[in-house]
């Protein structure tokens, strides 16, 4: 749609710059990193090759979030898109009455000379459409796959050149199994936020928009700060805990910082782990009292990944949402990924 972000302007830059040549056919694909949405709600995978991260868009108050990867080399675009709190019964509902012609008209309306839609599959899970697509004064072949879960409506769309229909087979087998959808990240708050997915960790992290770096990755821990009262600190250790002996996490706690005093602490289970959260203060030589929280999540090696979120206001549980908001949202943020091995659903 125009409105949202000029997704599809975007969409016509990459076509305009590219030209259908001769190249050998591609091998199959394979995931070589993962995006993460900066909505945190999903997650998809960079394939091997030249492909890139062109877009990555989240706007709460459309309930819409995008992500735009490209190849030159195999002049294709992928979309991964959700549309939030939209339910439509089963697959034909959504077929019927959300994805009609005038829908597409108005989504590829910029730039587009031909959007036809040439195919419709609707399957018990999924609803699959087949576009004869022309832009620029070249011809494309498009082809969206939607389905629903938890009130959401989520969407893959592949657009190739003729020569290159035998990729979509590919495309729609690495998406579909690799694709991740983090339901723990819907109803956290902060709405003007950044994600921040640390490559030295196996979490992610939502922080208000405008919080900078204060510490460099090759030093082991990565480090946020707001630069008045708060300052996160993200890192990976190698203990090994077992999570589910609550005596032994809160020995390992109580030992965490010196001169320590617990004041809170609440296990959280995710989709993808278990893991704990506790508030403390503590006395730090150079910056006296400290008031301070730990989220702590198995790491997929083994070992802990660990975010502290610390603030210069003393004897404050920032667990506690009304003594520090802000801090409270953060801690709730930190979602475990899925391990590499993870399959959304497995195709045949």
């Amino acid at each position: 749609m125009a409105a949202i972000f000029n997704i599809t302007i975007l969409f016509n830059l990459i076509l305009m710059v590219v030209t259908p040549s001769l190249v050998s056919p591609p091998a199959q694909l394979s995931a070589a990193s993962v995006v993460v949405s900066n909505s945190g709600i999903f997650s998809v995978p960079l394939a091997e090759g030249d492909w890139t991260e062109f877009a990555n868009i989240y706007d709460p108050t459309r309930e819409r979030a995008d992500i735009i990867l490209t190849s030159q080399q195999e002049l294709t675009i992928v979309q991964a898109f959700v549309l939030l709190n939209q339910e439509y019964g089963d697959t034909q509902t959504l077929n019927d009455e959300l994805f009609t012609e005038d829908f597409f008209t108005l989504e590829w309306s910029d730039g587009y000379e031909q959007t036809n839609i040439i195919g419709r599959t609707v399957g018990e899970r999924f609803l699959t459409l087949d576009f004869d697509l022309r832009a620029g004064g070249q011809s494309f072949v498009g082809r969206q796959i939607s389905w629903q879960e938890s009130g959401h409506i989520f969407n893959l769309r592949f657009v190739v050149p003729p020569d290159r229909v035998s990729l979509l087979g590919d495309l729609q087998r690495l998406y579909i199994e690799k694709y991740t959808f983090y339901p723990d990240m819907l109803g956290t708050p902060l709405s003007n936020t950044q994600i921040v997915t640390p490559s030295i960790v196996d979490v992610m992290v939502k922080l208000p928009v405008g919080w900078i770096e204060s510490r460099q990755p090759d030093s082991g821990i990565v480090g946020y700060t707001n630069q008045l009262d708060l300052q996160v600190f993200i890192w990976q250790i190698e203990d090994e805990l077992d999570l589910d002996d609550y005596e032994a996490v809160t020995a390992w706690i109580l030992g965490f910082r010196d001169n320590m005093h617990m004041l809170d602490g609440r296990r959280v289970d995710q989709t993808f782990g278990s893991g704990y959260l506790f508030s403390y203060t503590f006395e730090d030589e150079t910056a006296g009292s400290v008031s301070a929280a730990l989220a702590m999540f198995p790491s997929h090696d083994g070992g802990l990944n660990l975010v502290e979120v610390g603030s210069n206001s003393p004897d404050t549980n920032l667990l506690d949402g009304d003594e520090n908001p802000v801090a409270r949202a953060v801690l709730d943020s930190v979602t475990l990924l899925a391990p590499d091995d993870y399959v959304y659903i497995e195709l045949e």
